[in-house]
């Protein structure tokens, strides 16, 4: 009986053995899965680590075109400021200068008015000198032809 008390407790034994071989086995693939899984999430963090570092320099890279282009607006907001107050300074010159040609020439309006009435007046009184003196020939040769 010893012999077999021996044997059923050796297939006893044996079944045990399989079983913690099987659930070794299925713990070892259930590990690999895990690390298979891992790896996986790994490489995808990884990847998206990678993507999101080059949106951060695409979009330093904005930020800093951004910049540039706020400083040029601004340079030529300036400049055109400045371009703005001197146009008004010279529209301003020019205002007062044509102001001060319309008077002028108002003046000279008025000048020109007073001389062409003097010239008139000069014109008739040429033109009464000239009747006596025609008067005055036409008696000198009635005087002469008598």
């Amino acid at each position: 009986m010893t012999a077999r008390i021996l044997s059923i407790t050796n297939a006893i034994g044996c079944l045990i053995l399989v079983g913690f071989i099987f659930y070794q086995w299925h713990q070892g693939l259930t590990t690999e899965l895990k690390l298979k899984d891992a790896k996986t999430e790994a490489i995808n963090e990884h990847n998206e680590r990678m993507t999101a570092e080059t949106k951060i320099a695409v979009l330093q890279s904005d930020i800093v075109g951004l910049k540039d282009s706020i400083s040029s607006i601004r340079e030529a907001y300036e400049t055109s400021e400045k371009s703005l107050v001197e146009k008004s300074k010279e529209a301003d010159d020019l205002a007062k200068s044509l102001s001060e040609l319309q008077a002028q020439t108002e003046q000279w309006m008025e000048a020109i008015k007073q001389r062409d009435a003097k010239l008139l007046e000069q014109n008739q009184e040429i033109a009464a000198t000239r009747k006596k003196l025609d008067e005055a020939i036409a008696k000198l040769k009635e005087a002469g032809a008598r």
